[in-house]
């Protein structure tokens, strides 16, 4: 029995539009995978990339802490008598102008003093180029009785920078 033709046009019609549509997902999937493509290249470039500066990257790295530490004075923290806070802050003066830095103030801070905490804050404030700093603060990791840098602000001013910070010194304190 043959086809009605009404219904051999209506299986043409649904025929074309289903090549339509996959045509249409043919050229969207081609153009994904070429997408892909270019991404996998261009990962596969970095990672060889990678693979030549790594090497590159451990010897500097290496290096680099080699210097670090060779630059870095290695102390080890002690305490001080209080009568000895003086002759500290004549020592931070002393990094200070080492780093080029001027100091402007370096008081024991009056109310660390009373207390018997073990510890007493330096307030200190400096002035001079910025990249004096990082020489500033080696200078103060020479010192053994500094504990730690409590606090470390830098504001801009006229032909430099003023640097001010709170240095925590480590006391021995007075057994009752």
């Amino acid at each position: 029995m043959p086809i009605p033709q009404k219904s051999l046009m209506k299986i043409l019609i649904c025929l074309a539009v289903v090549i339509i549509f996959a045509f249409f997902f043919n050229i969207q999937s081609k153009n994904k995978v070429s997408r892909l493509n270019g991404d996998i290249v261009s990962l596969k470039s970095e990672i060889k990339r990678q693979e030549i500066l790594f090497p590159v990257y451990l010897d500097l790295k290496r290096r680099y802490e080699a210097e670090v530490l060779k630059e870095l004075p290695l102390v080890t923290n002690k305490a001080m008598t209080q009568e000895e806070v003086n002759e500290v802050t004549r020592q931070i003066e002393a990094a200070a102008m080492q780093a080029n830095m001027e100091p402007q103030q370096v008081v024991p801070d009056p109310a660390t003093l009373a207390e018997n905490s073990g510890q007493v804050v330096v307030n200190c404030e400096f002035f001079g180029p910025f990249f004096n700093v990082r020489d500033l603060l080696k200078g103060l990791g020479g010192i053994p009785y500094v504990r730690h840098i409590e606090m470390l602000q830098m504001q801009e001013a006229l032909n430099g920078l003023v640097v001010k910070m709170k240095v925590r010194l480590s006391v021995v304190t007075e057994q009752v």
